[in-house]
């Protein structure tokens, strides 16, 4: 559940002083240390999340939607669940590279294309794969790698990128 951070951050004036000797001075007329405590700051709020990607199959004559979500731990109706982050405002820019891996069947690198997308329903985003076309049936293995703060531990061997499964 969401809580404010109480965190202090602290440098000491050696790790201020660079490689010739040039220190952060903090208006001070020698070095000093220097810290910051972030409890006081307005947005510390700091919340357990994760990327979820879910799976999809359809007709390799048309495009496929794989639904994607920015979920947190939350409380609902009495229950702790991960639901979905309307709130988080900062991480859907930063998606990053759309990986592909893993194909079978008849299916190829270069045969389907991955874009970021609009929601299809109730998602917040979805990755949408081009038609591969007709005999090009198969699966690939869809993930997003980039944002490591929103891996999770999908199967207890350790956090890893959310992943889906497209099957056309």
């Amino acid at each position: 559940l969401p809580f404010t951070a109480a965190v202090r951050q602290g440098f000491t004036a050696g790790a201020l002083t660079d490689a010739d000797g040039v220190c952060f001075l903090n208006g001070q007329a020698s070095c000093q240390p220097f810290s910051f405590d972030f409890s006081n700051s307005p947005g510390s709020e700091v919340r357990l999340g994760r990327l979820r990607l879910d799976n999809a199959h359809g007709s390799e004559l048309q495009p496929l939607a794989l639904p994607l979500w920015l979920e947190s731990w939350q409380s609902y109706g009495g229950f702790e669940m991960f639901r979905a982050e309307p709130g988080d405002t900062c991480s859907g820019p930063l998606l990053g590279a759309i990986s592909l891996a893993s194909f079978t069947g008849n299916l190829q690198a270069g045969d389907t294309t991955a874009t970021l997308g609009p929601p299809q329903g109730f998602e917040q985003f979805s990755i949408r794969l081009s038609a591969p076309g007709a005999g090009n049936e198969g699966s690939v293995a869809v993930s997003l790698p980039a944002l490591t703060w929103l891996w999770y531990d999908w199967s207890g061997a350790g956090r890893a990128p959310a992943s889906g499964l497209a099957t056309f």
